[in-house]
């Protein structure tokens, strides 16, 4: 009679806690920058189901069947745009998230709309697509979650999206939201003060994906490996690089994580200049309220390294 009945609670305990687990909002994003955002301010009142996995890239992402699941089935969609993301865009306009997926770079766009800036707005990498459905930002760079102010924004996007799907859990974001705030000013302020020395030394990047960054700490990188991963550099390119490693006018150059150092290894061979790592996309960064955060500090000390 004992084990009937033990059989039965636990079968009570665990169709409860699937009727509690069905009722977490499962959100969808579609890389680390923005699923670090996402959680920053849900915490742990949403599930997080990202799309592009830690160790790829965006540029050269392609959609798998799990991960088109992971569109239809969630409450939200969050996604930086077509212009990093293409493969996002047919599945986002033919699903239930056509008018009510956050998208970062339209939020960027309509911020630059309302107020003077001089963020960078050019990327000649990424050309317009010809298509006809809204989501291009002609001439907007993709890499906006490398700008603090840009991530200011999504958070406020994705507290004001939280609060009308949970209401009940409304002042719970807008404390995360104060939290983030705060933490992220902290984490600027010891950027800055680290990166300055960096203003007076010449640096190579793998592609040309730092404007933001660069922008927002007054520093700027003298020759990039190919404005864009997945286009592979000219030998003209690769020439003129290689000169100005020669005439020991660079530092350093910059690899990432996310791709072969096979070439930055080869540019730098037989010079004194540095190959330092960078990861742009927070890879290695465990995801949880802080995620965000940890990432800029982390980025910043990793610039910081050409000068050391």
């Amino acid at each position: 009679m004992k084990s009937i009945l033990g059989f039965l609670l636990m079968g009570l305990f665990a169709i409860n806690g699937q009727l509690q687990a069905e009722t977490i909002p499962s959100i969808a994003t579609s890389i680390k920058p923005v699923s670090m955002v996402v959680k920053a301010i849900a915490g742990d009142k949403v599930n997080i189901e990202q799309i592009v996995s830690n160790s790829a890239s965006p540029h050269d992402f392609a959609l798998r069947p799990s991960d088109l699941r992971k569109v239809i089935n969630a409450d939200l969609v969050v996604w930086v745009g077509e212009s990093l993301e293409p493969f996002l865009e047919k599945p986002l306009l033919n699903s239930q998230h056509a008018d009510t997926a956050i998208e970062w770079m339209s939020l960027v766009e309509d911020a630059g709309d309302h107020h003077e800036t001089d963020k960078p707005k050019t990327m000649k990498s990424f050309e317009s697509h010809g298509h006809d459905h809204g989501h291009h930002h002609d001439g907007l760079d993709p890499h906006v979650w490398l700008d603090l102010e840009n991530a200011h924004l999504l958070a406020d996007a994705v507290t004001e999206k939280l609060s009308i799907m949970l209401p009940q859990q409304a002042s719970y974001f807008e404390q995360n939201l104060e939290r983030f705030e705060a933490a992220l000013a902290q984490a600027d302020a010891e950027n800055k003060r680290s990166l300055s020395p960096l203003k007076e030394l010449n640096y190579v990047v793998f592609h040309d994906a730092y404007s933001y960054f660069e922008a927002h700490y007054d520093i700027a990188h003298i020759a990039n490996i190919s404005l864009s991963p997945e286009r592979k550099p000219g030998a003209k390119k690769v020439v003129s690089i290689r000169r100005l490693m020669k005439d020991e006018k660079v530092a350093c150059i910059f690899s990432e994580v996310q791709f072969n150092p096979a070439i930055v290894n080869a540019l730098v061979e037989d010079t004194n200049v540095k190959a330092i790592e960078i990861d742009p996309l927070g890879a290695n960064i465990v995801l949880n309220e802080a995620a965000y955060v940890a990432f800029i500090k982390q980025l910043g000390q990793q610039f910081s390294k050409c000068q050391a």
